[in-house]
């Protein structure tokens, strides 16, 4: 869309904020996840998805992480 290379995207998103796209993904979907924690009643399982996790594990272990 924005006809730029994904290596040269992510060499100039990670030139801008410091850190990866990826890893600045993650940071998000947990900061969302520990919100939705403490504010719902909803499971891990359900929570994991609703922040874009879509395997039970990878949630548990990237939380801990």
């Amino acid at each position: 869309m924005v006809y730029l290379a994904p290596s040269y995207l992510s060499s100039l998103f990670k030139k801008e904020t410091g850190t990866t796209f990826v890893k600045y993904l993650t940071e998000l979907r947990i900061s969302r996840a520990k919100e939705l924690m403490l504010k719902t009643d909803m499971s891990v399982n359900e929570i994991g998805e609703a922040c874009g996790f879509h395997d039970y594990f990878y949630v548990i272990k990237t939380f801990k992480k």
